[in-house]
């Protein structure tokens, strides 16, 4: 609790969902380097996670997406490669 509470002051909303996608994510295939999350989540439910709006979770979210780092396919997120800390 009070590691999630300091996140929610020092760490801006990109900070806290890259954080947030990287502790959901779980390596497949043979080397480990595509992580994905395995249960398909909504951009509100990362919203509430990381304690923002939905908009702006859908925005960085977005980014994140055009700039190769993930892909999302039906709410099922792939994590592309190592999300940059900051951005």
């Amino acid at each position: 609790a009070t590691a999630a509470a300091r996140d929610m002051a020092l760490l801006d909303v990109y900070a806290r969902l890259a954080q947030t996608l990287s502790r959901l994510a779980v390596a497949e295939g043979e080397d480990g380097t595509v992580r994905s999350i395995k249960n398909p989540i909504t951009h509100s439910e990362l919203a509430a996670f990381v304690g923002a709006s939905r908009d702006m979770a859908s925005k960085v979210m977005k980014d994140l997406e055009r700039g190769g780092y993930i892909h999302v396919d039906n709410r099922y997120i792939k994590l592309l490669k190592k999300l940059p800390a900051r951005w």
